[in-house]
């Protein structure tokens, strides 16, 4: 069976995303950190990661670009994933509900709901680890705002459904392995790059694709740790790249 890394606890929306890009014929692998992600599927113990890089709300994810830049790995698919909070408690607890519990950025995006039934935020390290620690220490008081599957695998009461602030919410995550992608009629290609900082580099490999009528939908740019220059992802290629061998030359740090 597929196993498929993501950061996280059992529930989160990393493993909701999971589901809905594999089916439920698929192995979750919960990990601490972004950085335990690829590992796993580095050293083998998952085929697949399946990591988040950017959400309407919040923006890009920028640890995990770099990650991206860290390791060989190579995107085999895109998830793009609706988010949608629900207010969960101990089942029969829903009136005694004080306090909600939840990752720091979950609370940011739901704080409209938590404000207006006079709630008191309480950051978690994560919105399905809350629930999973609820459920192994009981306390009197205590919601959690997490998605629909911390519920459903905790054995939680839904409370309220649709409590975010901003309802066009979505999360895009890449699915990363080892080798390349099968080919498809209509693909996306990521690219991870850098420059020296000097005049005209961007320019010069940008050029690159303007020249071969390549279209590109996204830029982003993060400081080189080495300090040389920046680190370049392009996020989406509106084209087919079919030569076998590299037709562009990319200067890397």
């Amino acid at each position: 069976m597929t196993i498929v890394a993501f950061q996280g606890e059992h529930g989160a929306f990393s493993e909701e995303a999971i589901y809905q890009h594999f089916g439920k014929n698929v192995t979750s692998l919960p990990c601490r950190a972004f950085e335990d992600i690829f590992d796993a599927v580095v050293d083998g113990r998952a085929d697949y990661a399946a990591v988040p890089v950017e959400n309407s709300t919040a923006g890009s994810i920028n640890k995990s670009f770099d990650l991206l830049f860290d390791h060989d790995l190579k995107v085999h698919g895109e998830i793009l994933l609706r988010v949608r909070y629900v207010l969960i408690t101990l089942p029969g607890k829903a009136k005694e509900i004080k306090y909600i519990r939840a990752h720091h950025q979950s609370l940011a995006q739901c704080e409209t709901y938590i404000n207006r039934h006079h709630y008191t935020a309480v950051p978690w390290y994560d919105s399905a680890g809350a629930a999973k620690d609820l459920v192994a220490n009981p306390e009197d008081g205590i919601g959690i705002v997490t998605g629909r599957i911390a519920a459903e695998h905790y054995g939680l009461e839904i409370v309220d459904e649709d409590i975010e602030d901003f309802k066009n919410n979505f999360t895009r995550f890449f699915v990363v392995g080892k080798g390349d992608a099968p080919r498809a009629e209509r693909s996306k290609t990521s690219i991870v790059f850098a420059v020296p900082e000097q005049p005209g580099t961007l320019y010069e490999a940008l050029a690159q694709f303007a020249s071969r009528n390549i279209n590109l939908t996204k830029l982003e740019s993060r400081p080189a740790v080495t300090g040389c220059g920046n680190i370049f992802s392009i996020s989406t290629l509106t084209a087919i790249i079919r030569t076998a061998t590299p037709a562009m030359h990319w200067w890397v740090c």
